[in-house]
């Protein structure tokens, strides 16, 4: 977000998190409250100090030292309350679920170490504070030079004598000269020196004139909004700059006139080099092609500050496979993917061949990665699955699901919220059952089913206690065909089940198949102690395709040979 630092962000996030805990919705003990608010007293006194720091352009040591401490303590604390907040099962939807638990609200604060945690965390709160004052920070304001910004010469010259530039502008060129008509953003980074803004004045002298409209702006480490606007004004609009400047517009109208301007024009703006460090860094989603795929690679372990990631193995590899370096660029990744697993790390998205080597490890250190997914199909469950303890979400897809493989994902004593899709050409035995030694927290399950016999799964009495909602997706055909075992799930066996929803694929099967999965889902419903409250949606895709009988369906596949 503009002008806000990767500090004061953490501190909001912080604060409307320890708000939350002190609302009605959790009731908490006079003791647990009286910790949480002092919390909240001293993390907003330190927000307010930060805001000041970070108008100063530069800081001393000093300052430096108790900024970082003070991030740090902030990432800390926010991930003690998470972890009390996953516990403690926030957004039950049954009535009065905390206010009818404060003996487990005290338990959770002892038992799982929460306690000790906040009587450390607010030791260092303590001693940070008594640093502040101690140290006087609040009236440090030394004399500052006038700093001239070092991007400037690069702003007005020529790219003379910089090794290598024509192949780099030719490519940025030719992505932003691409015929779309969603605005488009192409970012040069890298580390100082090496001639970033060099390089992007160059491309804006070379197809500047192909834009209707085109501004060259220098944004600084604490960026001034109305005056960037106005500078972006001044070159795309000399007539209502003026006007500006003789009736003093504000910040918003300035944004009305200049959307104004812009509609329907080409329009070219270039930010030299924005300030920050990329170590910095808390979230970077979607990545697609990087130009030297080997060196992001390497270079992402350095982002130790990175809470979440999305990267997609086909696009990010794809110039490391085309060289044959896939397998040193896998392992790369790999490896740095490891070391950001020992930060800060709580958010994964990544393709199923990137999982495999990640988790292959049954001691894979992950200690707050909290959401995962895995985009693409994986033969079996990672032995590594199991050491992930502090996850709440995953998603992942699965061709062989076996026993061993059940028993992993039950391994993980925090999840919450599963999405499971099981793929296989043939059977792999006796299906899985969900007993009543796992899966103690989980409280929502999406479960899907693609060219395998039977169910794949069944639950065993006393299964997922806590399970709200079960969303099934499944085909008629691939079900009935499973004459190795029942049809039956065990869906009367989870016993605080208060939603389910069943979609059944009817392509190449009977209306007898269809309605006998149907059928085992009712009866299921009939026996289940919420059988009375229980929201049931069953419904049916591609009918279209379904037969009307065995006969029908095998003439048909007698004429298509």
């Amino acid at each position: 977000m503009a002008g806000v630092g990767a500090g004061t962000g953490a501190m909001n996030s912080l604060l409307g998190k320890l708000a939350a805990l002190l609302g009605d919705q959790y009731r908490l003990l006079k003791r647990i409250r009286k910790e949480v608010e002092f919390l909240q007293r001293e993390i907003r006194r330190m927000q307010a100090l930060l805001k000041t720091l970070a108008d100063m352009h530069k800081l001393e040591e000093l300052e430096k030292d108790w900024k970082c401490n003070v991030r740090e303590l902030t990432y800390d604390i926010e991930d003690c309350i998470d972890r009390f907040m996953d516990r403690l099962g926030k957004g039950d939807a049954r009535p009065g679920f905390v206010r009818k638990t404060v003996r487990r609200l005290k338990n959770l604060w002892e038992r799982h170490g929460i306690a000790t945690k906040i009587k450390d965390l607010k030791a260092r709160v303590i001693e940070e504070s008594q640093r502040r004052d101690r140290y006087k920070l609040d009236n440090y304001n030394p004399a500052r030079p006038v700093e001239i910004d070092p991007r400037l010469p690069a702003l007005y010259e020529e790219a003379k004598g910089l090794v290598a530039i024509d192949g780099p502008t030719k490519q940025v060129i030719t992505w932003l000269m691409e015929l779309k008509l969603e605005p488009k953003v192409v970012a040069i980074v890298g580390g100082g020196g090496l001639g970033k803004t060099t390089l992007a004045m160059e491309v804006y002298r070379k197809i500047g004139e192909d834009f209707q409209c085109r501004a060259s702006v220098s944004v600084s480490r604490r960026l001034d909004l109305e005056k960037l606007l106005k500078d972006i004004l001044s070159q795309i609009d000399e007539d209502e700059f003026s006007k500006c400047q003789l009736e003093g517009w504000e910040k918003e109208k300035l944004i009305r006139q200049m959307s104004t301007i812009l509609k329907g024009k080409r329009r070219l703006v270039l930010p030299a080099d924005i300030f920050g460090s990329m170590q910095a860094l808390e979230e970077v989603s979607d990545i697609g092609d990087v130009d030297n795929a080997l060196k992001f690679a390497k270079d992402l372990r350095c982002l130790r500050r990175l809470r979440k990631l999305s990267i997609f193995h086909d696009t990010t590899l794809g110039k490391a496979t085309d060289g044959g370096h896939e397998k040193s660029c896998l392992e790369l990744l790999v490896s740095s993917l490891s070391e950001l697993g020992k930060y800060k790390l709580q958010y994964l998205h990544i393709t199923g061949d990137i999982g495999v080597h990640l988790f292959r490890d049954p001691c894979c250190t992950f200690s707050h990665l909290q959401d995962l997914e895995l985009t693409t199909v994986i033969t079996e469950v990672p032995k590594g699955m199991a050491s992930l303890t502090s996850i709440v979400t995953l998603d992942i897809k699965v061709r062989i699901f076996d026993e061993e493989g059940l028993y992993r994902l039950m391994g993980m004593p925090s999840l919450v919220h599963l999405q499971l899709k099981l793929s296989t050409p043939s059977r792999v035995g006796r299906k899985p059952t969900v007993g009543s030694n796992g899966f103690k927290l989980l409280k929502v399950f999406h479960y899907k089913t693609q060219d395998i016999e039977g169910t794949g799964i069944a639950f065993a009495p006393g299964a997922m206690p806590l399970l709200r909602r079960l969303h099934i997706h499944w085909t008629a055909k691939d079900v009935m065909s499973g004459h190795y075992d029942s049809i039956d799930l065990g869906i009367e066996h989870l016993s605080s089940l208060a939603h389910l929803q069943v979609e059944t694929d009817c392509d190449a099967a009977t209306l007898g198949e269809v309605e006998a999965v149907e059928g085992s889902v009712e009866k299921a419903v009939a026996l289940h102690p919420n059988r009375h409250t229980l929201q049931v949606h069953i419904r049916r895709e591609y009918e279209y395709y379904m037969y009307e009988d065995h006969k029908e369906r095998e003439e048909m596949l007698n004429i298509l040979g």
